[in-house]
């Protein structure tokens, strides 16, 4: 059973154990003290409880999201309706992808979920560049007609919005 809210009592029989430096000889004791160290809550996987829109990557999320929109816009206005959406989808095609992986890196917090955070890179990345290949085949064989120099001008633009990710995030302010 874990408990919200650990009470002082446990925090300091948790630490009292840990501070001897030596872990207990005995096994009854150790599974004690590891339950005990779970209902304190040193848990290795810290969830990260803040919403996405406060953390560093919402700003050039949004700021791709617009990207996109904007993209779509001026194709629609100088080169037609076609060229419009095919626009939007190339923008959309990098970012679900790199809305996924945000959410993905972010999932955990703290220095004892370092291990954790890495992880989720690895794992976000991978999904990340799978999430892009489908969504390129789907655009290829689902959408007719479409203007294939529009899809990757979105794709592109949108693209370059995050690879200059710590310019934008620096002139915003920090939380």
């Amino acid at each position: 059973m874990r408990l919200n809210r650990p009470t002082n009592a446990h925090i300091l029989l948790a630490l009292f154990w840990l501070g001897k430096n030596s872990w207990p000889s005995s096994k009854n004791t150790r599974l004690k003290l590891q339950g005990l160290i779970e209902k304190v809550g040193m848990d290795a996987r810290t969830p990260n409880k803040s919403p996405l829109y406060r953390t560093p990557a919402f700003p050039v999320l949004l700021l791709q999201l617009i990207t996109t929109l904007v993209v779509a816009i001026t194709l629609w206005f100088f080169r037609g309706w076609i060229a419009g959406y095919s626009g939007l989808l190339g923008g959309l095609v990098a970012f679900l992808p790199n809305s996924y992986f945000a959410f993905r890196v972010y999932r955990y917090s703290g220095a004892r979920s370092a291990r954790a955070i890495v992880g989720e890179l690895y794992s976000g990345e991978a999904g990340k560049l799978i999430l892009t290949a489908v969504l390129f085949i789907a655009v290829w064989l689902g959408v007719k007609p479409l203007e294939v120099a529009a899809v990757f001008i979105g794709y592109l633009v949108v693209l370059a919005v995050g690879a200059s990710a710590l310019l934008i995030v620096k002139s915003f302010p920090k939380h």
